[in-house]
């Protein structure tokens, strides 16, 4: 990339699965900077290298908002999420959409937290940490013809996260469809997680134990 066009602070990279020509990146510069965004970077055969200058997207990213993650779904749509998006005094969680039709991001607030990390993308559904607040997030993307169609679902203390946790760090989701949720107080295991997720939930915990002692 030639940065004399931009400032770059690289925080996720993905190739479009169905485009090997092209990749989408995150950047975040710092507070308040006019580059921080969504950029697309396509790679041009005759010179044998990617152009110099990507495609900047940021029409609905605040300068403020930390893009976080990328991630595409089955149906090869773009989905991303940022930190801080400002709604008045109040920072917010925000899942993005690239629609193709208009070239363009849009975006919806989720949920009561400020911060997220990248997303992991199953069954219709993104699972979103918030390492801020003591929440997890998930988006009901399934049925989502535009941005406005999603379906956000936020599990808390009250659905059994720690009661001392200050925020999710990580998910995985394993080969019997169980979600593993990584906080900083512990971990904890949504059981059959895409059919469970709408119906409230209680998450199981999940204890280490050293020695015979419990860690948690």
């Amino acid at each position: 990339i030639n940065t004399s066009f931009y400032l770059f602070n690289i925080l996720d990279v993905t190739p479009n699965p169905s485009d090997d020509t092209e990749v989408w990146f995150a950047n975040y510069q710092g507070y308040n900077v006019s580059t921080n965004g969504i950029y697309k970077m396509k790679y041009d055969e005759s010179s044998k290298d990617f152009v110099d200058q990507p495609e900047f997207y940021s029409t609905n990213i605040d300068d403020k908002t930390r893009m976080v993650g990328l991630v595409f779904d089955d149906s090869n749509n773009l989905y991303a999420t940022g930190s801080y998006f400002e709604v008045g005094s109040i920072q917010k969680t925000t899942v993005y959409k690239y629609e193709r039709s208009s070239n363009n991001i849009f975006k919806k607030y989720l949920g009561t937290s400020k911060a997220a990390q990248k997303p992991l993308y199953k069954d219709g559904f993104l699972w979103i940490p918030t390492p801020r607040t003591n929440t997890f997030i998930v988006a009901d993307i399934s049925n989502a013809s535009s941005i406005s169609d999603v379906t956000a679902y936020e599990l808390s203390s009250s659905n059994n996260l720690p009661e001392s946790a200050e925020g999710s760090l990580s998910v995985a989701i394993d080969n019997y469809g169980d979600a593993w949720i990584g906080t900083d107080h512990g971990l904890r295991v949504l059981s059959n997680a895409v059919s469970t997720i709408t119906s409230d939930p209680t998450l199981e915990e999940i204890v280490i134990e050293e020695n015979g002692v419990a860690e948690e």
